[in-house]
């Protein structure tokens, strides 16, 4: 049994965090610089802006990136992920176009909004990184130095994992019929219409409510088996064939970003050692296939589709037009969003300043009778678009924000920096410190979080709220009231099994 490697963490010197404030220093001085020059060209010809503009954001995009990733301490983690899923989703579509990649457009932005809205919503976008980033970077300067030293087999942490995998062992066998019900209907659905139809099912809320206690199940039930590496990629491989299979039917957000999540706790949580460089070569491939088959499947999605000769002729010919700046594409339309976003309220001057986000919080109540409808135009600010503006289109954080606070919102941006980047080193922290129940609970919000970034608030605040409180219910009447349970006579059960099985 591989053994438990427990961090130690050490307050940070003062030499370090005299560097970490110089990082700090010199990526604000970068961004203000490339936001002074992005300002000034932006009367230039759109060919001639877009070129520069899509450079300004690269620069902007590794530097942000290298500031974070000293300050964090490594690479993949929520921080850093959100930072790229708001770049790829805001500023993907300047890069295609400043550098001019042939690639087909999903939905080309000049086709709805014009360049000046382009240009505008690119600006914001660009100014509301550099915030986005000093906010995180305001919580990370004083992240505690980490190092993982010795072995630990404490009584604490097993009665945790025991806990963990307990409660998502409930959570799996509770949502399980729910989501088989959910996701076979919207594959019958699929079957005889096409992607737009499976959200035309009409079933209850409830359903859908229940259906999510099973990923949460799954996620702690990985978590409860991590001295079980083998069980764990078991649950891994089966949970994976099963969302691929499931994004067939045209809905790739929510599959993709729960097995984002899986991935995670498994390379952070799980399988703490470096990879080798056979494993980094396997994991990019398998990084390149998925985001070859998203965009696959983006592109069979609305159609209907009898035979398997005509699904291998599109695979193929897919699979050799494919390009990773197809996810970029793909994505990157979330910028329209935000243009009509800043072009309409800015018009009708309807700013909420703040009150969408409270809005967005009565939504944890059942909406009996229709008693909640008020909120939705409220929370979910496209329903303030005119009819023929909001069809098909997605949500976006930063068209919420600005919304919410017009221009000032890219300063609100640091807030949810702050937020996503203390939510980030929580993570770690309760790993360090044994915490499963309360990491898995911060797991609810991971993919959610990341999803935001082409969504709305309101999305995240139902689940997070409903399975946090079942978690915490079920964590009391474990301890509680059962004392079996307890973890003084659950090891001493353990140990007497283990003697009278040896």
């Amino acid at each position: 049994m591989r053994e438990i490697l427990i961090n130690e963490t050490t307050p940070l010197k003062k030499k370090q965090y005299y560097e970490n404030l110089f990082t700090i220093g010199i990526m604000i001085s970068i961004n203000i610089l490339l936001i002074t020059v992005a300002v000034y060209i932006k009367d230039y010809s759109f060919q001639k802006w877009v070129f520069l503009f899509a450079a300004i954001s690269i620069i902007q995009f590794i530097i942000n990136i290298f500031t974070l990733r000293k300050l964090e301490g490594k690479l993949f983690s929520l921080t850093i992920l959100f930072f790229i899923f708001s770049f790829i989703t805001h500023l993907g579509i300047v890069i295609i176009f400043g550098f001019d990649i042939d690639i087909d457009l999903p939905w080309n932005p000049l086709l709805t909004i014009s360049m000046t809205m382009f240009k505008d919503a690119s600006l914001f976008s660009l100014c509301s990184h550099l915030f986005l980033t000093l906010g995180m970077s305001l919580i990370l300067r004083n992240k505690p130095k980490i190092s993982f030293s010795k072995p630990i087999d404490n009584e604490s942490g097993i009665y945790q994992l025991f806990l963990t995998k307990n409660i998502g062992a409930i959570f799996v066998l509770f949502g399980l019929l729910p989501m088989l019900y959910i996701d076979f209907s919207k594959i019958i659905v699929y079957l005889n219409g096409n992607y737009l139809d499976t959200f035309q099912l009409g079933l209850p809320g409830f359903l859908y409510i229940m259906s999510s206690f099973f990923d949460i199940g799954i996620i702690m039930v990985i978590i409860g088996n991590k001295r079980d590496e083998k069980k764990v990629l078991l649950i891994l491989f089966l949970t994976t064939i099963y969302k691929g299979i499931l994004m067939f039917t045209g809905g790739r957000g929510e599959p993709i970003l729960y097995l984002l999540t899986l991935y995670f706790i498994y390379f952070n949580f799980i399988k703490t050692v470096k990879l080798k460089p056979l494993q980094i070569f396997s994991n990019l491939i398998l990084i390149y296939t998925m985001g070859f088959f998203i965009t696959f499947i983006s592109q069979i999605r609305m159609m209907s589709i009898n035979s398997i000769d005509t699904y291998m002729e599109l695979f193929k010919s897919s699979f050799i037009d494919f390009s990773p700046f197809s996810i970029i594409a793909e994505f990157g339309s979330t910028i329209i969003t935000l243009g009509i976003a800043m072009d309409y309220f800015s018009n009708i001057n309807d700013f909420q300043y703040g009150l969408n986000y409270l809005y967005a919080l009565l939504n944890i109540f059942p909406n009996l009778g229709g008693i909640l409808d008020f909120t939705v135009s409220k929370s979910i600010y496209i329903y303030n678009f005119p009819i023929h503006l909001r069809t098909f289109l997605g949500g976006s954080y930063l068209g919420e924000i600005f919304y919410s606070f017009g221009y000032f919102g890219m300063i609100f941006t640091g807030f949810i920096g702050m937020a996503i980047s203390y939510i980030s080193l929580k993570l770690n922290e309760f790993f360090i410190k044994q915490k499963y129940i309360k990491l898995s609970i911060l797991l609810i919000l991971f993919p959610n979080i990341l999803w935001w970034t082409r969504a709305y608030f309101v999305d995240m605040v139902r689940d997070f709220v409903w399975i946090s409180i079942c978690i915490i219910i079920l964590t009391f009447l474990f301890k509680n009231y059962s004392y079996l349970m307890s973890p003084k006579n659950w090891l001493l059960g353990r140990v007497n099994n283990e003697k009278h099985t040896s």
